[in-house]
């Protein structure tokens, strides 16, 4: 039987061993993280973009619209990212069986995760569909509750989509192959545009739903998501050494053991760190909407900064995964190595233009003069949150090249709860340590947090180095 090539030139058997010479070798390890990072880059930033634009459409509706839009999400990702991690374990467990060259075993997990997949998008589906309910018992205005509660179980649809692409994203781009998803999520993300427009004001013989409208669009496109990026992985021919549909098994209990291991701990992970970001904001709404509009400003902005060190990182699962599945430890550090330099150089320059461009940036906002005032003050802790932020972030996800997942969940249980938010609250709500500082105390926690939650990771990830050196 006729061996099946791999679905395009691996980089690791492409690319200079170390001792060949650090520059060719640093070279190529640059073009493979541009290869990998710069499409997830496209990727991320598209995702981004449609919850933009779902705020934006919805605030020129109604402030009533805008508060069921922003409340419905806050519920929508902090669910979905709880019970989705199995389906991203199919990024680190396929990247290795890739670099191993394992194409049939790696389509045969995904298989395995897409099974997950749909167990995963009922209960997402049956908690956001519901999830109205939990609401109610916070006490949220009534005409708010009411049309925020219509929002989710028109949004609670996207979870099959959403899910299920998740899964596909995840093995393709463990695949090397992460210009088709990139292209993909940035067209659905421009299309959010006029499907807004169509269910939100009632075009083309469409009632018009307002915010609810918002939610049907985003679970219509979600759902496209899913569908394209189906048809993608089945017509083109570089996903064809995988066999991925050509025969279905019965579930694998020990595969699917295997990804919720790796994957629980991924998402219980990234639903801690929004937690962080959530309890900050929800502590510094009680200093007054001045004070929560300048906060807002200094946190969009530095999200959109972090998605340039996350792209980097999500390119280092990827690469360290296939390394390691390849049996190349020595270079397996080394793109560590090369993966947080390239991060580090990022967290400087974001540093740097948030530090001394904080003024011209808020302007782009266009707030009124108080806000801005305060906007600006906390732009200072929003750069000195990029260097951190960036490195945690990064080492995070190396780890998860090596299937590392616990050692970061308790990381960032106990950098963000015990850490960053009580001394954010302690700083900035109380007169303990000195009188209150209000948000920029709360900053000065989430920074505490962060700088704790990089040092453990750094530590755990030199345990790992020196085992591969060793094994190396």
């Amino acid at each position: 039987m006729r061996q099946v090539d791999a679905p395009q030139p691996d980089p690791q058997t492409s690319a200079h061993p170390i001792g060949a010479g650090f520059v060719d070798a640093l070279r190529d390890e640059l073009k493979v993280f541009g290869r990998l990072s710069g499409p997830m880059l496209i990727s991320q930033m598209s995702q981004m973009l449609m919850g933009t634009i779902d705020v934006v459409m919805a605030g020129r509706l109604s402030a009533l619209d805008l508060a069921a839009v922003a409340l419905g999400s806050s519920v929508l990702w902090p669910v979905f990212f709880l019970l989705v991690g199995p389906v991203l374990a199919l990024g680190p467990v396929c990247a290795q069986l890739h670099g191993a060259k394992r194409y049939q075993k790696a389509g045969y997990t995904t298989r395995q995760g897409l099974m997950l997949a749909g167990v995963i998008s009922l209960i997402g589906f049956l908690v956001l569909y519901n999830s109205h309910l939990l609401l109610g018992l916070f006490g949220v205005p009534e005409d708010t509750l009411a049309i925020t509660a219509d929002y989710l179980r028109a949004v609670s649809w996207s979870a099959w989509g959403l899910t299920f692409f998740t899964a596909l994203r995840n093995y393709s781009e463990a695949a090397n192959l992460t210009i088709p998803v990139s292209v993909l999520a940035a067209s659905i993300a421009l299309l959010n545009i006029p499907a807004n427009y169509v269910f939100m004001y009632g075009k083309l013989g469409f009632p018009a739903m307002g915010a609810v409208g918002c939610g049907v669009a985003t679970s219509l496109l979600c759902a496209l998501l899913a569908l394209i990026m189906l048809i993608i992985v089945v017509r083109l021919r570089y996903y064809k050494p995988h066999r991925l549909f050509r025969s279905w098994q019965r579930p694998d209990l020990s595969v699917m053991r295997e990804l919720c291991q790796i994957g629980l701990p991924m998402g219980l992970s990234i639903f801690i760190e929004i937690t962080i970001f959530s309890g900050a904001a929800i502590l510094i709404s009680t200093l007054g909407e001045t004070v929560v509009a300048g906060h807002q400003i200094a946190l969009n902005f530095a999200g959109i900064t972090f998605m340039l060190p996350l792209a980097v990182g999500l390119g280092a699962t990827v690469r360290i995964g296939n390394l390691i599945g390849a049996g190349q430890p020595l270079r397996a550090v080394f793109a560590a190595r090369v993966a947080i330099g390239i991060t580090m150089l990022i967290a400087l320059m974001n540093f740097s233009v948030l530090y001394f461009l904080a003024e011209e940036i808020v302007a782009l906002y266009g707030p009124p003069e108080a806000v801005a005032a305060i906007a600006v003050v906390l732009f200072v802790y929003a750069a000195a949150f990029q260097i951190p932020d960036g490195l945690q972030v990064c080492y995070v996800c190396i780890l998860r090249g090596h299937k590392i997942t616990m050692f970061t969940l308790w990381t960032m249980m106990v950098g963000y709860w015990f850490i960053g938010l009580p001394v954010g609250w302690i700083l900035g709500m109380s007169d303990w340590w000195g009188p209150a500082q209000g948000a920029e105390g709360m900053w000065k926690g989430m920074i505490a947090g962060l700088i704790a939650v990089f040092l453990m990771l750094a530590v755990r990830l030199r345990m790992q180095t020196r085992r591969l050196l060793a094994a190396g």
